[in-house]
């Protein structure tokens, strides 16, 4: 069994607590810090129910500048990485949900538009990032390919690194959305579950692909808690 994703120790809890109240203005004082419950507040006013709105596409620079900020630890940045995957790709896989339309929502492709405006600042800090953070920077980067261009000798290299294991495959299926060529998105690879999907027909496979590798980065995290 592949082992999970490590992350280096949060230096100071109660700085990164409040790096996460700056962007949330009626954060209570608590008895111990809890980045992690302001992280989720955050997360349910930009993305609620997992649904895009007009203004989830203002709520990213919010979330660029948490991934930045020296006080959040390396666990809460992983976390930030997988959510603003979600509010990148929240329009192509509502494709795939039984959507009657094949066209992305105007609000989705606005959110879209906005991470990927964000992503340079993020794939800058490539070298910085922890195990886990490396992961799921590249996922990041498949949902934006033409932003993340820089780093796709990285993800190979990443890849390469797991070999015959799990990770590998989901990292196969990051490079195919990377390189946004449909013949090798394989979900063959992932699992005879993920490959037998019965999706909406308008699901194209780039949408199918970032449906799956959403439900894949959060088992890798949740399987990864520090605690």
């Amino acid at each position: 069994m592949i082992e999970p994703l490590t992350y280096r120790a949060t230096p100071d809890e109660w700085a990164e607590w409040a790096a996460f109240a700056e962007h949330v203005p009626d954060a209570d004082d608590e008895e111990a810090p809890d980045a992690g419950a302001l992280l989720e507040v955050l997360v349910d006013g930009a993305l609620h129910q997992g649904f895009c709105y007009p203004h989830t596409a203002a709520a990213v620079p919010g979330f660029v500048a948490l991934a930045t900020d020296e006080r959040v630890g390396d666990y809460q940045r992983a976390w930030i990485l997988v959510h603003l995957f979600s509010i990148a790709t929240v329009g192509r896989r509502d494709l795939c949900r039984g959507a009657d339309t094949q066209v992305e929502a105007p609000e989705a492709v606005a959110a879209r538009r906005a991470v990927a405006g964000a992503l340079p600042r993020l794939t800058g800090r490539w070298d910085d990032e922890s195990e886990g953070g490396k992961f799921f920077l590249a996922a990041l980067v498949a949902a934006c390919p033409e932003a993340g261009v820089s780093l796709r000798a990285q993800i190979g290299r990443l890849r390469e690194a797991y070999a015959r294991t799990t990770r590998e495959a989901t990292l196969r299926l990051v490079e195919a959305l990377a390189d946004a060529d449909p013949q090798q998105i394989d979900l063959r690879d992932i699992s005879p579950a993920a490959a037998a999907r019965r999706d909406s027909p308008h699901c194209a496979p780039e949408n199918r692909g970032l449906s799956v590798l959403e439900a894949l980065i959060i088992e890798e995290i949740d399987a990864s808690w520090p605690g």
